[in-house]
């Protein structure tokens, strides 16, 4: 588990928390700790929670099995989110790349994102296909340089498609850029967790404009992704959705995915 986090009142700070609850929020995250204990926990952030003016608590975990889903509902939590962490293996067999659906379209071409030019219409298109996500919506050219800054990142990683025109598909050829410039209608963001033994590729952000759904371009960027990070030496591969994206898991267990574990969120209103 990774940690218990107390909702407060403006003004309360984690360092204002006092110790014996910080204590309780070290042990929760301690992915060790056994789930017996985890009832006699959440009763003591309970006890302590109106001394600092909580109104609510909320549990987050990862890995999130179902022993503790019962236990967490049966001391009166809420499930609030859920996501999945898919896994497959790489490289993809060469069936993998193309469907009966998507076969007849001429195959998209993707080129790496360039730092100091695509930002702001990698944001348009990101805020545009998740304007509902509660983590990636609202983004800005800012959050997308300071993960320019991040070690892991690749702009040769970050893959993106342009469509030149409004009559363009997805599956069409690049034509020269306008005065304006072609504009990105999707991009797959992949990152190499080098830190894990062995490291494992992640589909980190992948959206398509919603102007082009329907198309076969979420597939093509997911298999293009999925090939970048196999050319990286690369055994295995991850990435996160969420459990009620019928559509989004609908496409990644097609392409050979399966469950590796999953991550939740809890909360519980608390009385004074």
């Amino acid at each position: 588990m990774r940690r218990l986090l107390l909702s407060a009142e403006p003004g309360h700070e984690l360092s204002r928390f006092p110790p014996d609850l910080r204590a309780t929020i070290e042990r929760i995250a301690n992915e060790d700790e056994p789930l017996g204990d985890l009832p006699g926990l959440l009763q003591q952030v309970s006890a302590l929670a109106p001394a600092i003016g909580a109104v609510q608590s909320a549990l987050e975990a990862e890995p999130a099995p179902e022993a503790l889903a019962e236990l967490v509902g049966a001391a009166g939590y809420e499930l609030v989110r859920s996501t999945l962490q898919l896994r497959r293996s790489l490289p993809l067999p060469a069936s993998g790349a193309s469907s009966n659906a998507t076969a007849k379209r001429p195959k998209p071409r993707f080129r790496a994102f360039r730092p100091g030019q695509d930002e702001e219409a990698w944001v348009r298109v990101n805020n545009r296909a998740f304007a509902w996500h509660p983590d990636q919506s609202g983004w800005t050219v800012d959050d997308v340089r300071q993960r320019q800054g991040e070690p892991w990142f690749r702009p040769d990683g970050l893959l993106v498609h342009e469509s030149t025109g409004p009559s363009d598909s997805p599956g069409s050829a690049a034509a020269p850029a306008g005065p304006a410039g072609p504009a990105i209608d999707g991009f797959c963001w992949t990152k190499i967790h080098a830190e894990t033994d062995p490291p494992v590729g992640e589909i980190y952000v992948i959206a398509v404009d919603p102007a082009a759904h329907g198309l076969g371009l979420g597939r093509a960027l997911v298999v293009a992704g999925l090939d970048w990070l196999a050319t990286q030496g690369l055994e295995d591969a991850m990435l996160y959705v969420e459990a009620d994206n019928e559509p989004a898991l609908a496409l990644y267990r097609h392409l050979g995915f399966t469950e590796h574990q999953a991550r939740r969120w809890w909360r519980q209103t608390l009385h004074a």
